[in-house]
């Protein structure tokens, strides 16, 4: 579904999502217009009730930072400052264990001064470099993240907008079935099947009501990518 706006005689604006394809042909969708309040509303509390869950958390945070951290690469320039450093603790290592086999001398010592220097500076220049990177995402950071948000309380419509710029991609409703994509798992939606109560609160829930409700400006794609909420035809067994 896409979003629509909608002004009546009075003047008011109404805001709703309406069926992408019966936008084009009113003959492909049969589904009423769905007022902007009661869609989102619906996205908002299944996402609390199925997903931010003190048990299904810990599980979001988990998978968030392995999919993070394995996509993080270290800079060319790093990668020769270790490989240098190796080689640098390598040489300082065989003349340790010539010292300890009781060879000393003059040049022994002043080389093994040398590299050991040459190794403090190449740590220093490593540790700059490994500052500039991009850091690995932190289990416990995360998982403080999702339970604040699992926890606070939404008292306006300014604290969902960041709830929807933060967790929701997109969200494909059926007739009975609404699918929801996450942020953190674009690719993989959560199921959520609607229960009796909110399909006939849906059905009744149209754009004809009458309601005050006007987003505030969640971010493109928040709720459907470019093209909205979309939704389908119910599926039909084969």
């Amino acid at each position: 579904m896409t979003a629509e706006d909608g002004t009546i005689h009075t003047g008011k604006v109404y805001h709703y999502y309406k069926c992408f394809n019966r936008k084009k042909n009113k003959t492909e969708c049969n589904k009423s217009n769905i007022t902007k309040e009661m869609l989102e509303n619906l996205v908002f509390e299944k996402t609390i009730d199925y997903v931010l869950q003190l048990q299904v958390i810990d599980k979001i945070a988990v998978s968030v930072v392995d999919r993070f951290n394995e996509g993080l690469q270290k800079s060319d320039h790093l990668v020769l400052l270790e490989k240098e450093q190796q080689q640098v603790q390598k040489a300082i290592n065989g003349f340790l264990n010539a010292i300890a086999e009781g060879i000393v001398t003059k040049s022994t010592k002043e080389r093994l001064l040398a590299l050991e220097q040459q190794n403090d500076k190449l740590e220093n220049k490593i540790a700059v470099e490994k500052a500039r990177q991009i850091q690995p995402l932190d289990y416990e950071t995360i998982k403080t993240f999702l339970t604040y948000f699992a926890k606070k309380q939404y008292k306006n419509d300014e604290e969902k907008n960041e709830f929807f710029n933060l967790f929701i991609y997109r969200a494909v409703l059926f007739d009975d079935y609404l699918y929801i994509f996450y942020n953190i798992s674009p690719e993989t939606p959560t199921k959520v099947k609607l229960t009796n109560d909110e399909l006939d609160e849906l059905k009744s829930f149209t754009a004809k009501e009458n309601t005050l409700f006007e987003p505030l400006g969640f971010k493109l794609g928040a709720l459907g990518g470019a093209g909205g909420i979309r939704t389908h035809e119910p599926l039909r067994a084969t």
